[in-house]
């Protein structure tokens, strides 16, 4: 059995691959709607999920709280599962079936006030090949 090399080889010939031309680039990244950057409306459930996070920060004073939204998960070769967030993000955030996935809320309790701040990966632009290769954060495949 041959070991695998950090070297990457270069696909046989033959073989689908993205494509990575400067004409394909152009094509697929023009002739869309202008983007919008205003920030949407606040959701419904932001008020409720903001009163959930202050009752678990009093219930975790003193702590940092790490809640994870989790990943996508892999069903076989080229296809996974339908996307959902763990349970306790979606409660906590609010977010729901929007949740970008591997996505964190973070709920530091340890002042009087506490403060919680989600993480999330940024969607891949127009202007990037994971545009249209990355289904997970890509514009092409997320809106």
């Amino acid at each position: 059995m041959e070991r695998m090399t950090d070297k990457q080889k270069k696909p046989a010939s033959g073989r689908t691959t993205s494509p990575n031309s400067p004409e394909f680039m152009k094509f697929i990244s023009g002739g869309w709607a202008e983007e919008i950057s205003s920030l949407p409306a606040m959701n419904d459930a932001a008020g409720y999920a903001a009163k959930r996070r202050a009752v678990v920060a009093k219930e975790f004073s003193g702590k940092i709280l790490v809640i994870e939204a989790g990943g996508i998960i892999n069903r076989s070769n080229d296809t996974e599962f339908r996307y959902r967030p763990h349970t306790a993000f979606a409660h906590l955030t609010g977010w729901g079936a929007h949740t970008v996935p591997d996505s964190v809320l973070v709920i530091d309790a340890r002042a009087h006030a506490h403060h919680s701040q989600v993480f999330f990966r940024k969607t891949a632009g127009r202007e990037t090949e994971e545009f249209f290769t990355n289904s997970s954060i890509g514009e092409f495949w997320v809106g």
